[in-house]
């Protein structure tokens, strides 16, 4: 639960380089991360822009590890190209808590790749309560699996997501179970790669996604209606 800053420094040899807990936003800036078992971890919604410029080298888990959370500013928070990937470990939702006025905004970065372990989802806007509303801006990311596990569920665009602030173009998303699952939601979603999913775009029947210059390549099921 504190939020010091840390720059231009080498984390080297270490079980972690810098852990945070859930109240904690470090700002980790320019540092070297060389031969620790894990480099960072940090919770989802304590990055903002707080990791740019590291180098991550020769770490027995080289990416930052991203834990399970609620993005729930009711504003945007930005997770900045960094030198290694996100690897999230846990379902991460993003929505505003309970202010009709306000949206929580996940954007990322062109470049950006996220990894998903096995059973975690990116959740955004909610289901059935519409002051629990959030968005999703992703310009140029690669959304996977992490290495070595099996499909990941897919981001999962809900009735109370903010469709005309959601948004994924130029991305790749791959291997999860559904690339995008659509749930009374009209994101746009175009440009993009949808492959070796089990269905690159779902969508419910109160959903009208708007589905433009992709290609799907071999998905179970490109588009399911």
């Amino acid at each position: 639960s504190s939020n010091p800053t840390l720059t231009n420094n080498i984390f080297r040899y270490n079980t972690d380089g810098v852990d945070s807990d859930a109240g904690a936003i470090p700002k980790i800036l320019n540092n070297t991360f060389l031969e620790n078992v894990r480099p960072i971890s940090v919770h989802a919604q304590r990055i903002d822009s707080t990791l740019y410029g590291n180098s991550y080298i020769d770490n027995d888990k080289n990416y930052i590890e991203v834990q399970g959370d609620l993005i729930g500013e009711g504003r945007t928070i930005v997770w900045a190209m960094d030198g290694a990937p996100y690897m999230v470990n846990g379902d991460i939702y993003v929505r505003r808590t309970n202010n009709i006025n306000h949206i929580s905004i996940l954007k990322i970065e062109p470049g950006t790749e996220v990894w998903f372990g096995s059973g975690s989802d990116l959740f955004i806007g909610h289901e059935s309560n519409g002051s629990y509303r959030g968005a999703l801006q992703a310009e140029g990311v690669t959304f996977t699996r992490s290495q070595g596990n099996e499909t990941w569920p897919g981001i999962d665009i809900r009735n109370y997501a903010v469709d005309d602030y959601t948004y994924l173009n130029n991305c790749i998303i791959e291997y999860a179970e559904w690339g995008v699952y659509c749930e009374s939601s009209n994101p746009t979603l175009t440009n993009n790669i949808f492959r070796y999913n089990n269905d690159g775009v779902e969508a419910n029947s109160g959903s009208e996604p708007i589905i433009s210059n992709n290609n799907f390549l071999e998905n179970n099921g490109g588009i399911v209606l």
